[in-house]
């Protein structure tokens, strides 16, 4: 089961020295999702990010970014929908909230699928699918390697994720929500240690 960590929606103090902690741990892949920036905002915190690991940022927003840093890639969005200059060797991903969506994926590397837990980043926002839904899902392969499960995502829910027949975990509010406010880097490095230890067993 592959593994992505997605930044929180906001700039925080020491964010550069956190995202490349991870990279020097074995994080492949990120996706870089600030929908509320600016370009310069953006830019300063690639600039601090150390160049051998800008090829394994995804960006959200800020497209034009891709290119001017040799970034991995881009993520489609309601924001965003249309890449800018795509080289054969960038990957393409995109938001899916419905079944349907996942069925034009195509044009796509991967999708993510969301929410399929109760979201830990953004409190009231509830798991959109039933476990008989995510099922059925799998049986119409509409769930499959291409797709990564979004939303809620932990250590102890990811049997479940790979039970339902998603190729991956998008995570988010497992790993920064206690590290935002503590900023304790031993404790976001063993979180996301139990993140690849499930990552090379599933």
């Amino acid at each position: 089961m592959k593994l992505i960590v997605i930044t929180t929606d906001s700039f925080f103090q020491d964010e550069a020295k956190a995202i490349n902690t991870l990279f020097k741990e074995g994080l492949r892949v990120l996706h870089l999702r600030k929908p509320h920036s600016k370009q310069e905002a953006l830019s300063l915190l690639l600039e601090q990010i150390k160049t051998q690991y800008l090829n394994r940022i995804v960006l959200h927003d800020h497209f034009e970014l891709v290119n001017k840093y040799q970034l991995k890639g881009y993520h489609l969005n309601q924001r965003n929908n249309n890449p800018k200059e795509k080289h054969t060797d960038q990957t393409i991903s995109r938001s899916c909230h419905r079944f349907e969506e996942l069925q034009e994926n195509d044009a796509y590397d991967y999708l993510f699928l969301s929410p399929i837990f109760n979201s830990l980043s953004k409190p009231g926002y509830k798991k959109a699918f039933t476990e008989e839904e995510l099922l059925r899902a799998k049986k119409a392969n509409w769930i499959h390697e291409k797709v990564y499960a979004l939303g809620g995502i932990t250590p102890s829910n990811c049997s479940l994720v790979q039970k339902y027949g998603f190729g991956g975990i998008a995570v988010l509010g497992y790993l920064w929500s206690n590290y935002k406010e503590d900023k304790d880097l031993s404790q976001l490095i063993h979180r996301f240690q139990k993140l690849q230890q499930i990552e090379e067993a599933l």
